[in-house]
């Protein structure tokens, strides 16, 4: 290979050198493009990803041995506030809270 390069005459050189380059950029410009596109694509990936399962994943499911909350609205009561209208809201417990230890 050495030979044949200094057989050449300094315009092949420089032709050579300019072809080579060119080439060279060419490859780094595809590269740089193949490199967005995979971006791209794993970008939509995780969002079929989302899409599909996300909205599974994050439903609230509730426990079926859980037990209801106990309260309840009574009903207001005749004490009147300034403005003369019941808006206290009284809320009672039907059973007293015991937390579940497991």
């Amino acid at each position: 290979m050495e030979t044949a390069l200094e057989s050449l005459s300094k315009s092949q050189l420089i032709a050579l050198v300019k072809e080579r380059d060119t080439a060279v950029s060419n490859r780094d410009a595809k590269i740089i493009h193949l490199d967005q596109e995979v971006g791209y694509l794993k970008a939509q990936v995780e969002m079929y990803k989302r899409m599909q399962f996300g909205q599974k994943r994050e439903r609230f499911e509730g426990d079926s041995q859980q037990m209801a909350l106990p309260f309840e609205a009574a009903p207001p009561s005749s004490g009147t506030t300034t403005a003369g209208r019941t808006d206290q809201l009284y809320i009672k417990a039907a059973q007293p809270f015991l937390p579940i230890c497991r």
